[in-house]
């Protein structure tokens, strides 16, 4: 009988350290799977953030050209107007390109331009610019000098010539008619 109870217990001792092996086995056994499917989870986070950055660069640079498209859409329709209200009869094309030509070979800076339609209709079409300058006393007036030595261009007497501040150049404001010149 004692060797029966010694069995028994020795038994009993076996199982608690085989339940306690198992429990433990088990419990290494989900820590290694929850150790795996975090390395996972911080594998695939990484993954999914350098893609937001790829997503956040492909959408800043779409929204520089959606911007630089409405620039240009601004700018066309601008055009558009001045050439409109210029008339599609108008025979001196580039006339925007010779006053600034002008203005650079007298040494003058041309800071503003702008258009209206004039007086008349037909053949005796007209428009008017406004030209806002700047530069020393003889560039200006070799300037004004050169504007109306152009063909079918007439300076107004609507000068007006005032001082820089600050700096020896000064400010002209000027209004000159072009005509229509019919071939």
């Amino acid at each position: 009988m004692k060797e029966l109870s010694t069995t028994l217990r020795y038994l009993a001792r076996e199982d608690r350290t085989a339940r306690w092996l198992r429990s433990n086995l088990l419990l290494l056994l989900l820590l290694s799977i929850t150790l795996l499917v975090l390395i996972y989870s911080a594998s695939h986070l990484a993954m999914v953030e350098d893609n937001i950055g790829q997503y956040r660069a492909y959408l800043s640079a779409h929204l520089k050209q959606a911007e630089a498209r409405q620039s240009y859409q601004r700018d066309s329709e601008k055009v558009a107007s001045i050439l409109k209200s210029m008339g599609q009869r108008y025979r001196q094309p580039g006339m925007v390109q010779r006053i600034e030509r002008l203005a650079q070979s007298s040494g003058v800076t041309v800071d503003s331009q702008q258009y209206r339609t004039g007086p008349g209709r037909g053949k005796n079409q007209s428009w008017q610019i406004d030209i806002s300058a700047q530069g020393d006393y003889a560039g200006l007036k070799g300037f004004v000098h050169k504007l109306s030595s152009l063909r079918g261009v007439a300076v107004e007497e609507k000068l007006k010539l005032t001082q820089g501040q600050g700096t020896e150049r000064l400010k002209l404001q000027l209004l000159i008619s072009v005509f229509q010149l019919q071939p």
